[in-house]
């Protein structure tokens, strides 16, 4: 399990965990983001992502992006 912000572009991920408070979990769910989501990084520019979530995209900040823990969809090919 890794932050998001350090997934590269391109890679598909399933969100674990969620480390913020009450404001940052409810901004994630209005953008259609919470545990378990598959995600795809468009883009990561290392100071903002561009996130895929279900077809739409989405943008984040690196603060939010710290707070949001995935797990890489290889490494749960791998634990398969």
């Amino acid at each position: 399990m890794k932050p998001l912000m350090f997934c590269d572009s391109g890679e598909i991920c399933t969100v674990k965990n969620i480390m913020g408070g009450k404001a940052l979990n409810q901004r994630l769910i209005d953008l259609g983001m919470n545990k378990g989501s598959k995600v795809k990084v468009v883009r990561n520019e290392g100071g903002r992502l561009i996130l895929s979530i279900e077809g739409t995209r989405i943008a984040l900040g690196q603060g939010m992006a710290h707070k949001i823990m995935v797990l890489p969809e290889e490494t749960l090919s791998k634990a398969l």
